[in-house]
């Protein structure tokens, strides 16, 4: 179940349309060349090379941010006392973030937990991001002191999470679907990334 990683699009709009024009000057390099097939193919392999070199770039601009983020927040709200899991960015439909419920991933010899946050949602306000975020690590508190806070195959969110959840400046909601699970930064927490001098993510 959480055993890949998939490296998204997570260009900003003005990447999007450089993007573009890349493949555009591609084309009308073949258009007026007239040079061998094996040339073209060439120019097309190389612009797919630097679109994957970028690409990758600001995928570890952004997983060292948000890394960074937990750090603070398992300082603030944990004491330090949450295992790092390993962060990751992919799309996830329908929902915001996840955490895997076993540790998927080997590092340094020691298994760690996978922390996602969705690709298609950091552009959404710093606070929220940081929220998801902080919702995430409540799981991983949860799980590592034994409180069980969901069930139906973790999608539904019980009073246990909400209350861990509310002690750490987030503002729960309920759902009948998924349970306490609709998470808001409080004020506080607001507060707490301006203090921090939190940036949105672009």
């Amino acid at each position: 179940r959480y055993d890949y990683i998939v490296f998204p699009n997570i260009f900003s709009n003005n990447q999007k349309n450089e993007e573009r024009l890349d493949i555009n000057e591609i084309i009308k390099i073949i258009k007026k060349d007239k040079r061998s097939k094996k040339h073209f193919n060439e120019k097309i392999l190389n612009s797919k090379e630097k679109l994957s070199m970028k690409q990758l770039t600001e995928y570890n601009r952004v997983s060292g941010y948000l890394n960074k983020i937990f750090n603070r927040l398992n300082e603030t709200y944990f004491e330090n006392a949450l295992t790092k899991p390993v962060i990751t960015i992919m799309s996830t439909p329908r929902a915001y973030g996840h955490v895997s419920v076993y540790e998927v991933w080997l590092s340094e010899e020691k298994g760690r937990r996978e922390l996602n946050i969705g690709a298609g949602t950091l552009n959404r306000p710093i606070e929220n991001v940081v929220a998801t975020m902080l919702h995430e690590m409540v799981h991983i508190y949860c799980m590592e002191n034994g409180i069980k806070d969901t069930s139906r195959g973790g999608a539904y969110h019980n009073k246990r999470f909400k209350e861990e959840a509310e002690r750490r400046d987030l503002i729960i909601s309920y759902d009948s679907r998924i349970g306490f699970s609709i998470t808001q930064p409080s004020d506080k927490l607001i507060e707490w990334c301006i203090n921090e001098e939190l940036e949105e993510i672009k």
